[in-house]
C-alpha cells in the first residue's frame, strides 16, 4: 500500500513538474511589462545596418512584445516636458502632448513607449557607459517617470556591457534594466533547464503509468490472477486450503461410516 501510494505521489509530482517546464518554455513569465525572459526576435546589430537601422529594429521588435505603439506617429508622440519657465514649448512635429513636467536637461523627452504604467525605452546596443548623452538621457528619464509615478524599464542587449550606475538609476524606478534583445547563437539558460526536466518528468510520467496499470491489471506480483467460475472468491493461504481438504476428508469418512451402518 505505502509502495502504491508513493508511486502515485511521483506520478503526480512529475505531472506538475512537466506543467511547470512547458509554462516557462513558453516564455510569458518575466517580471518586465513584456512578460518575456527574451526577445520574440533577433534584432538588427552592430555591422548588420547604420545606427537608425539598428535602433528601429530593437524598436519595433520591443512594440510587438509589449503590443504598443512606438511613441511615433504623427497623432501621437507623447513627452515629458521641462517645467522651468524659460523652456520654450516643444515643437508640435516633436511633441504634440505633454504627459508630464519635471526638471529636465532639455525642454523635452520623448521615450520610445509611454503609458499610463511605464515608460520604456529600447537600447540595442552593445553596452551603455555612464558617460556622455546617455547619462543625461536615461537620467531625464528617471526623473520623468518619477515625476509621472510610474516605473521605467531599459531593454538592452543580452550581453550588453552596463555600467551599474544605469541599473541603479533605472531600478530607482520600480523598474530595471532587461537584458532582452537576443544576438546570434543566445540559448537562454532557463529554457536550458526547462527542456532537460521536461524530458526527466515526461520518462518519469511514462514509467510510473505504465508501473501503475500493470499493477492494476496483473494484481500483486507472483499471484496470478483467478479466472473460471471461483474467479474474485477468497482462495486463503495454503494451510487454509490443507485445513479445508481435511475437513472435507473427514466428511466422507462420516457419510461412507454411516452407509455402512
Amino acid at each position: 500500500m505505502r509502495i502504491t501510494l508513493a508511486r502515485r505521489i511521483s506520478l503526480v509530482a512529475a505531472v506538475i513538474g512537466a506543467v511547470i517546464c512547458i509554462i516557462l518554455l513558453l516564455n510569458f513569465t518575466a517580471e518586465n511589462p513584456t512578460g518575456r525572459r527574451y526577445s520574440s526576435e533577433t534584432p538588427i546589430i552592430t555591422g548588420g545596418g547604420n545606427s537608425a537601422q539598428i535602433g528601429t529594429s530593437g524598436e519595433r521588435i520591443l512594440s510587438s512584445d509589449l503590443g504598443v505603439q512606438r511613441n511615433e506617429q504623427a497623432d501621437q508622440r507623447q513627452c515629458v516636458c521641462n517645467m522651468a519657465p524659460t523652456r520654450a514649448n516643444p515643437p508640435l512635429t516633436e511633441c504634440r502632448v505633454c504627459m508630464g513636467y519635471a526638471q529636465l536637461t532639455t525642454s523635452f523627452r520623448r521615450p520610445d513607449f509611454i503609458t499610463n504604467s511605464y515608460i520604456a525605452e529600447s537600447k540595442n546596443a552593445t553596452g551603455l557607459a555612464y558617460s556622455g548623452r546617455e547619462v543625461d538621457q536615461i537620467g531625464d528619464y528617471v526623473i520623468s517617470a518619477r515625476a509621472l509615478g510610474v516605473p521605467l524599464w531599459v531593454y538592452v542587449r543580452v550581453n550588453s556591457t552596463i555600467d551599474p550606475e544605469f541599473s541603479n538609476m533605472v531600478n530607482s524606478t520600480g523598474g530595471g534594466v532587461v537584458r532582452y534583445f537576443t544576438v546570434p547563437g543566445y540559448v537562454d539558460a532557463t529554457d536550458q533547464r526547462a527542456r532537460t526536466g521536461l524530458i526527466i518528468a515526461v520518462i518519469t510520467i511514462l514509467i510510473l503509468g505504465l508501473w501503475e496499470l500493470l499493477g492494476g491489471l496483473g494484481g500483486p506480483a507472483g499471484v496470478p490472477m483467478p479466472t473460471g467460475p471461483d474467479a474474485g472468491k477468497h482462495t486463503g493461504t495454503s494451510d487454509d486450503l490443507i485445513e479445508r481438504a481435511r475437513r472435507k476428508n473427514d466428511r466422507l469418512d462420516a457419510e461412507m461410516d454411516q452407509q455402512s451402518d
